[in-house]
């Protein structure tokens, strides 16, 4: 269901029998925003896209600030998209059902994000965030955060050498099948690769090993690149897996 403005400061209207709300290109004060969503307490999947760039300022004005009453508990949230992330955007929620993440932005607030997981004590199996026109270094705190996510598809976080490999042992996302992010280099996301395929041949499911499918970007032009390709492509017909590394900027 799509909402419109008009209907924030509605009291009789019954918020709380919506399972599904789309909040798209709205324009107001986020406090009248969130005193909404916490009257919509039975929401599954919710989606809030911003206006327009230029109005996130404004927004941002009105947002709730730290040590505010404002509170958004959605006990049966399972799907949160948001368009255009603010700052502390996350602050409010408590989301202890929440399975998947979407972000259509460049900003990737990991802090926030690892706060609110941490507050709402919730298995996130899904974090997507797209389009993403710059790189930026994925934090390790996010990574061992998300413990239980299967698919983390966030193509322009950076992930940095010693948690590529902490992947490959299976100590960071353990669970992990679908992998789309970039690296400093092409070895370490080799060795990530074969080290997740040595868990897979021993068995070792509940360590790691389960890593099927990684999109991966590197910036700079190594020498090793072309190697580093071509040994990905021996793994995938060994295995029926789908490991790729490409060249951008």
């Amino acid at each position: 269901m799509q909402v419109i403005c008009r209907l924030f400061l509605r009291f009789d209207f019954p918020w709380a029998q919506l399972v599904e709300l789309d909040i798209s290109h709205f324009n107001a004060d986020l406090t009248n925003i969130f005193d909404m969503l916490s009257r919509c307490v039975c929401l599954v999947k919710l989606s809030l896209s911003f206006f327009k760039a230029s109005s996130l300022s404004q927004l941002v004005g009105n947002f709730p600030q730290s040590g505010s009453h404002h509170s958004v508990t959605l006990p049966y949230l399972k799907h949160l998209e948001l368009s255009e992330v603010l700052n502390h955007i996350f602050r409010p929620f408590v989301v202890p059902a929440l399975t998947e993440l979407v972000m259509r932005c460049d900003f990737l607030p990991a802090d926030d994000i690892v706060t609110m997981i941490r507050r709402s004590k919730c298995y996130i199996l899904e974090l997507r965030h797209r389009p993403g026109n710059y790189l930026h270094t994925t934090t390790h705190d996010l990574l061992e955060a998300i413990p239980h996510i299967k698919e983390f598809i966030c193509a322009p976080a950076l992930i940095r050498d010693e948690d590529l490999r902490n992947i490959g042992r299976g100590f960071l996302l353990p669970q992990v099948e679908v992998l789309h992010c970039a690296v400093t280099s092409p070895i370490p996301y080799l060795e990530m690769i074969e080290a997740q395929m040595a868990l897979a041949h021993r068995g070792a499911e509940e360590q790691g090993g389960k890593l099927t499918h990684a999109e991966v970007q590197v910036q700079e032009n190594f020498e090793e690149f072309d190697k580093v390709v071509e040994r990905l492509r021996q793994i995938n017909a060994e295995n029926g897996t789908f490991f790729t590394l490409t060249k951008v900027g």
